[in-house]
């Protein structure tokens, strides 16, 4: 089986067996207007001398000498299928084949695609502003945080170093004055809380 893309956007083409082509598309134009740009096209194509088309509803059928098939359309997509079975059609089979992809290249595609492309584009472009903004104010927010806890964290170890067993003994030489011995107190609990604080909110972790 032969599955490939034929070159138009959006169509899918598959030559399953021999003789047998099948087209599978998707259009945005409503039921109407694709019937009337497929029949545009088909009465400008040199399809019309050689394969005649019968609309029944949704439904559109071909035939030909030595060759068949129909077409269905349903809610905007659009399934062909084309048998070529025999003379003189199998003479002109890559033809036949070529611009009835043409037709359906025609009939499928809407004049506003050009268009659509920019509003999606135009719409990326403000998602992606948007997602930069809000990553921004991230950034800016988080480094405001981290330099308050930085603060806080540097001061927790200066303090827990000062009043810590090996610092202590610097104290000593102050503690024979009331005043400065119950400010090396203070200084001390302080810098104990703070430590206790400093472990249990993970200061440095933050």
């Amino acid at each position: 089986m032969a599955i490939r893309n034929s070159g138009t956007a959006g169509m899918i083409y598959q030559n399953p067996e021999k003789g047998v082509h099948t087209f599978q598309l998707v259009t945005q134009k409503p039921f109407a207007e694709f019937k009337d740009e497929l029949n545009q096209a088909y009465d400008n194509s040199w399809l019309r001398s050689a394969i005649r088309i019968t609309w029944q509803e949704k439904r559109v059928t071909f035939q030909a000498i030595g060759a068949s098939g129909e077409l269905t359309w349903e809610s905007g997509r659009v399934s062909a299928q084309l048998r070529v079975t025999g003379p003189p059609s199998t003479w002109l089979e890559h033809k036949i084949v070529y611009e009835t992809r043409e037709v359906l290249r025609r009939a499928c595609a809407y004049a506003r695609t050009a268009e659509i492309e920019a509003e999606n584009k135009e719409s990326l472009r403000q998602s992606a502003l948007q997602t930069y903004r809000d990553a921004y104010s991230n950034e800016v927010e988080a480094a405001i945080l981290i330099g308050r806890w930085q603060k806080v964290d540097e001061v927790t170890k200066v303090l827990a170093a000062l009043t810590s067993s090996s610092s202590a003994v610097a104290g000593w030489l102050v503690w024979k004055d009331d005043k400065a011995k119950n400010a090396w107190g203070i200084l001390a609990g302080t810098a104990s809380v703070l430590s206790i604080v400093h472990v249990a909110l993970k200061v440095s972790d933050r």
